[in-house]
C-alpha cells in the first residue's frame, strides 16, 4: 500500500485544519514530559528549561486549536501539516504498541545497566519505578479500604502502612519542610528519603511528619472506586482504566461516525494516558468526570452538571475549572442555566462529602486543604522550574500564589467576554494558572487536550444540526 494510500485512510482531505494542530501538540507534549522528567531525574537546569518551553509551546497549541478564527491561518498550512501530523500519529501508535508489547514481556526487571553508577543507570531505575503505586495512589487505595470497613479514612490515613500494603518505594513519597528535610533546598535527595523511609519503617503504625501522610481530596476520591474495590478488584487503577473505558466509550458514542476514528487515534496516540493509569496517576478519578461533564453541557445540561459535581467531589484540581464550566453554562444559556447548574453541582459535592463534614469539620477542611497549606517544596513543569532548576534561589511559595491567583482570575474575566466566541478554551484556562504555581505538577494538564478535542467533535455535529434546523424551519 502506498504512502498516499495510508494517509488517505488515516485522515481523509477536507478535515478541519485544526485538527491537525492538535495532533501535532501531541507529540510536542510527550517531549515537555521527557523533558520535565529527565530534568527531575538528573537535575538538570537545561532540561528543566527545555522541559517549561515546550510545555508553553504546548499550551499555545491548544489555546490555537480552541479558536476558530485560526482556521483561516491553518489553512495555509495545511499541505505540511497534514502529512506531519499523520506520520507522527503513526510513529507514536507503533511506539505505543512496542510498549504495551515489550513491557509486560520483559517486564521492569528488564532495565538495568552494569554500571550503577552511570547517568543511563540512573534512568533506567527511576524507570523501574515509574509503573508502581505512588503516594496518592497507596492513600486512596488505603482510604477506600477503610470506607469500606466502616472508617473514617481521613482519621485512618497512614502514609507507612499505606506504602508498605501496596508496595510502593520511596522514591514516590511526598517530602515536608520539617523536621530532617527542614534545610533541604529545593528539594531533598533521594538517598535522604530513602534513609527516612527506613527509618519510619519501623514504626508504621505512627504517622511521619516529615511526608505527607493526610488523605488529601474529597470524600468522592475514595467512594466511588470503593464499589469495584468491594466487587474483588485488588488494584485501583484497574478501576481508574475501567473509568476512562466507559467515559471514552460515551464520547465515542456522541461523536458523528467519521469522527470516531479521529478520537480513538487521539486517545491511543497520547501514550502518557496508558501510562499514567500505569502509573497510579490518581487524576483518573476525575479526568472521566470531567470529560463528560463537559461534553454534555450542549447535549444533556443536567446530566453535565452531575458529572461536573462528581468531578468536584474527587479532586481539587476541578475547584479551579469550576468557574468556566459556570461562565460557558450562562453566556451560552442564561442566568437560569448558570442557576441550575452550579446548584446541581454543590448538590453532588455535598452528597459525597456532607457526612464527613458533620462528623469532624475540622478534620475534613484540614485534610483537603492541606495540599494548598501545607510546608510542600517546590515542583513541577511549570515557571517552578527556574527554582528547582538551580537558575534562582527564590524560596518563596506566596509570590507563586500570588501569580497562580493573578493568573487565574485573569483567565476569568477573559472567559466571560469570551466564553461564546471560544467556548473551547475553557479546560485549557482552568488548568493554566497552575503553571505558575509553586507545585505545578504535569498531571494537571495532561488531560484538557482529550477533554477540547471530544468537545470540539461533538460540539461541532451539534452546532450544525442546530443549524440545519434552523435553515429547514426557516
Amino acid at each position: 500500500m502506498h504512502l498516499r494510500s495510508i494517509y488517505q485512510r488515516i485522515a481523509p482531505e477536507g478535515l478541519n485544519p485544526r485538527i491537525y494542530i492538535f495532533f501535532l501538540s501531541i507529540p510536542v507534549k510527550l517531549t515537555a514530559s521527557a523533558l520535565s522528567g529527565v530534568g527531575f531525574v538528573f537535575n538538570n537546569s537545561f532540561c528543566y528549561i527545555a522541559g517549561t518551553g515546550v510545555w508553553i509551546l504546548w499550551f499555545l497549541m491548544l489555546l490555537t486549536f480552541c479558536s476558530a478564527q485560526s482556521e483561516r491561518i491553518l489553512s495555509r498550512h495545511v499541505n505540511w501539516m497534514r502529512p506531519a501530523a499523520i506520520t507522527a500519529c503513526i510513529m507514536l501508535l507503533a511506539a505505543g504498541l512496542i510498549q504495551a508489547v515489550v513491557i509486560p514481556v520483559t517486564g521492569n526487571d528488564h532495565f538495568s545497566y552494569q554500571n550503577e553508577d552511570s547517568a543511563f543507570a540512573e534512568l533506567t531505575s527511576a524507570f523501574k519505578n515509574v509503573f508502581a503505586y505512588n503516594d496518592a495512589t497507596a492513600l486512596t487505595h488505603q482510604a477506600a479500604d477503610n470506607f469500606n470497613d466502616g472508617l473514617n479514612p481521613y482519621r485512618e490515613s497512614n502514609i507507612v502502612e499505606a506504602m508498605l500494603k501496596f508496595d510502593g518505594s520511596s522514591d514516590k513519597l511526598t517530602p515536608l519542610r520539617k523536621g530532617v528535610f527542614e534545610d533541604d533546598f529545593p528539594y531533598p535527595s533521594i538517598e535522604k528519603i530513602e534513609t527516612y523511609w527506613q527509618e519510619i519503617t519501623l514504626t508504621p503504625e505512627l504517622k511521619p511528619d516529615e511526608v505527607v501522610s493526610v488523605y488529601g481530596y474529597p470524600s468522592g476520591s475514595f467512594i466511588l472506586p470503593s464499589v469495584l474495590l468491594r466487587a474483588g478488584i485488588g488494584d485501583i487503577r484497574l478501576v481508574f482504566l475501567i473509568f476512562t473505558i466507559l467515559a471514552l466509550g460515551v464520547v465515542g458514542w456522541l461523536i458523528p461516525a467519521n469522527g470516531r476514528v479521529l478520537i480513538v487515534l487521539a486517545v491511543l496516540s497520547s501514550l502518557e494516558l496508558a501510562n499514567s493509569i500505569a502509573a497510579g496517576e490518581t487524576g483518573f478519578l476525575y479526568f472521566p468526570l470531567l470529560l463528560l461533564g463537559w461534553i454534555l453541557i450542549k447535549k444533556q445540561w443536567w446530566l453535565s452538571a452531575v458529572f461536573i459535581g462528581a468531578a468536584l467531589a474527587v479532586k481539587q484540581v476541578t475547584w479551579f475549572i469550576m468557574p468556566f464550566y459556570l461562565i460557558l453554562a450562562w453566556r451560552t444559556a442564561g442566568v437560569r442555566r448558570l442557576s441550575w447548574s452550579a446548584l446541581i453541582s454543590l448538590v453532588i459535592f455535598l452528597g459525597f462529602n456532607i457526612v464527613y463534614i458533620i462528623d469532624d469539620p475540622g478534620l475534613w477542611a484540614s485534610s483537603i486543604l492541606s495540599p494548598m497549606s501545607r510546608d510542600m517544596f517546590p515542583l513541577g513543569v511549570g515557571f517552578i522550574t527556574l527554582v528547582t532548576g538551580g537558575l534562582s534561589g527564590l524560596d518563596a511559595p506566596q509570590i507563586f500564589t500570588w501569580m497562580e491567583c493573578c493568573v487565574w482570575l485573569g483567565c476569568i474575566v477573559w472567559y466571560i467576554f469570551n466564553a461564546a466566541k471560544y467556548p473551547l478554551a475553557g479546560p485549557v484556562l482552568g488548568v493554566l494558572p497552575l503553571f505558575f504555581a509553586w507545585r505545578s505538577l504535569w498531571p494537571y494538564f495532561f488531560y484538557v487536550d482529550i477533554i477540547i478535542f471530544g468537545c470540539f467533535l461533538i460540539w461541532k455535529a451539534i452546532d450544525n444540526t442546530t443549524i440545519n434546523r434552523i435553515y429547514i424551519n426557516g
